[in-house]
């Protein structure tokens, strides 16, 4: 039989089962949906912490009366990281200037201080990993720690207290994010299989007939199999338009809040993996419904 008689004989079984049908595609699409969020939340999460990170300023006190060209030589190891974009040297003195432009009106405080308490400084900008990517929480502390060795520097700051609980929430994110995943596609593939034992039962009667007949499997499970792609299929495409007219009514409230921050949706290629993912457990629910009804 051909192909086009194939989805000829699934629509009709569809349309035949219109409740069924409508109330599979309707959980599928719940459940793409809640999975989808969760991959679009970690997805620009994940953004979030790039920028954060690459924000982030690495400062490098160095020990006392050091020349000018011991400072010049230490500028120059630190430089020749290669994560490291830039490096900038703060003197002690300007270093208090800043401290007291930044205590506005609480400045005059400074002014009974008999010598600067504060140390010559380095100021270095992180720059990108491999693949143009932000460093990770690791590289950095990599960085920050091999900085350290050298018998020049006193101390080395970035703001790890704070860094590493960030990352930290970050990864308890993903995991939980992979776990639902997990839960949802086996819920998925329960779903299909069920949807398809039912129309199965059904026609339990006329598919004995048809093989009574000498019909062959395929002619009999193709149309089911196609039947369950498509609500897959119907129900992921769903799925993700709800979810990109809620991206879409949020971004539009909340884009002042992000304007560093380059917040997007799932790409073009990552909605083609989920609604194919969709249709592959359709396939695979139908496969195992079918299994235990009808004899490879």
């Amino acid at each position: 039989m051909a192909v086009a008689g194939y989805f000829k004989r699934a629509i009709k079984n569809i349309k035949e089962n219109g409740f069924i049908s409508c109330l599979t595609i309707v959980t599928i699409s719940l459940l793409v949906l809640m999975v989808s969020t969760f991959i679009l939340f970690i997805d620009n999460a994940g953004r979030v912490m790039d920028s954060w990170k690459s924000g982030i300023r690495i400062m490098v006190y160095i020990k006392p009366d050091l020349s000018d060209s011991a400072i010049d030589m230490l500028k120059e190891k630190i430089s020749d990281f290669q994560e490291v974009e830039e490096v900038w040297f703060i003197p002690r003195e300007q270093a208090l200037d800043l401290l007291k432009k930044q205590m506005g009106h609480q400045a005059p405080i400074l002014d009974d201080l008999k010598e600067n308490p504060l140390p010559d400084a380095f100021e270095i900008a992180i720059g990108k990993g491999p693949g143009q990517h932000a460093l990770t929480y690791d590289q950095i502390q990599i960085l920050a720690s091999n900085i350290r060795r050298f018998s020049q520097v006193e101390q080395v700051e970035y703001g790890q207290q704070w860094l590493e609980r960030f990352s930290s929430i970050f990864d308890f994110f993903r995991v939980i994010g992979f776990a639902i995943g997990s839960v949802i596609v086996f819920a998925a593939t329960f779903i299909l299989a069920n949807t398809i034992r039912l129309i199965v039962y059904a026609r339990q009667d006329e598919l004995q007939v048809m093989r009574l007949v000498g019909a062959y499997d395929r002619f009999i499970k193709t149309p089911f199999y196609l039947q369950s792609i498509i609500l897959g299929g119907l129900g992921a495409a769903i799925g993700l338009a709800v979810l990109y007219a809620g991206y879409n009514y949020w971004f539009s409230s909340a884009e002042t809040w992000f304007l560093s921050v380059d917040i997007g949706f799932l790409s073009s290629r990552a909605c083609m993996v989920i609604i194919f993912s969709s249709m592959f457990l359709g396939w695979l629910g139908c496969h195992f419904s079918l299994k235990k009804f009808l004899k490879d």
